[in-house]
């Protein structure tokens, strides 16, 4: 398998992390209410991560596709993925918990969005299917692998993808357990804006 930049573009509407408590409330329009994370853009609004656009942050593309904006990596231009860094406080504080990462990406081309762990585990968030929407998709992650360091989300093979992630970890609430493997994409148009802030 080889890295392409969502060969084409890797679109990042949104990144976020959740704190323990906010998992119940996820399918609201406000997602996530106790969380951190950043909105991808020409301005990026961030709130306890630091995200980066790959190793040469000069080859990120931004624009807006059907209303929202995005990042687009490039790989030919050295921008093969998106770094999301957890603050260090909040990656403590779910280090002993499952936490559930949420993308928001545009079904464009084909292959797969993936996230990486600072330790090198790679797991699949969504299978790539061309449908040209925006969607949503989950993926479960030990709380210890946001301390790691950064989180890479890419695309793997297939076509260039037009993805517009938006993932968002939280730790599920009492009797909640986060999915074993990437569930079938909801279109994003079923939840209101995604945006990030810290509950009270």
């Amino acid at each position: 398998m080889r890295i392409r930049s969502l060969v084409g573009p890797l679109l990042l509407l949104v990144t976020a992390l959740v704190a323990p408590a906010g998992a119940a409330h996820a399918a609201g329009p406000v997602m996530y209410p106790r969380g951190i994370g950043a909105d991808f853009g020409p301005d990026v609004t961030a709130l306890g991560v630091t995200v980066r656009g790959g190793d040469d942050p000069a080859g990120l593309r931004t624009g807006t596709l059907d209303g929202r904006t995005y990042w687009q990596t490039q790989v030919a231009a050295g921008t093969s993925y998106v770094g999301v860094t957890p603050d260090a406080g909040y990656a403590s504080s779910v280090a002993g918990a499952s936490v559930v990462v949420v993308v928001t990406y545009h079904d464009a081309g084909s292959g797969q969005l993936t996230l990486r762990t600072a330790a090198g585990q790679t797991t699949a968030v969504a299978a790539l299917a061309g449908t040209n929407a925006w969607r949503l998709a989950a993926v479960g992650l030990d709380g210890a692998a946001l301390g790691g360091g950064e989180l890479r989300l890419a695309g793997v093979g297939g076509d260039a993808p037009r993805t517009s992630p938006s993932p968002r970890s939280a730790s599920p609430g009492p009797g909640r357990r986060p999915p074993s493997g990437p569930p079938r994409p909801t279109p994003a148009s079923a939840r209101g804006p995604a945006t990030t802030r810290r509950g009270s």
